[in-house]
């Protein structure tokens, strides 16, 4: 039994390990991660921030002409490989702001 312990252990390592070598991989096709890196690093994973608030410093930097505009549905489809590579953060979350649910990241 303690052998399958072991051997769980070290697949979960590996495909931890392969996620994060992919997400960096992806870099090229995805401008976020470079975004995510500079400009949520203070923040992120420690701060509760939701994908909406991500959301609107992206719209910022890019209305100062720092980033590349995308449209909304592009942007969320790319959050969650960019979180990877920049914080090995798998998941979203609900967070609770006000009286509103918001996903966010941890």
């Amino acid at each position: 039994m303690k052998n399958n312990n072991l051997d769980i252990a070290n697949i979960a390592r590996a495909i931890g390990i392969l996620q994060k070598v992919l997400a960096e991989r992806g870099a090229d096709e995805n401008p976020l991660i470079g975004f995510v890196r500079q400009h949520l690093t203070n923040t992120v994973p420690t701060a509760d921030i939701s994908c909406e608030e991500i959301w609107e410093i992206f719209c910022e930097q890019s209305e100062s002409g720092y980033l590349t505009p995308m449209r909304r549905a592009v942007f969320f489809r790319k959050l969650p490989t960019a979180m990877l590579a920049a914080f090995v953060v798998k998941r979203s979350t609900n967070l609770r702001r006000d009286t509103d649910l918001q996903r966010r990241w941890n």
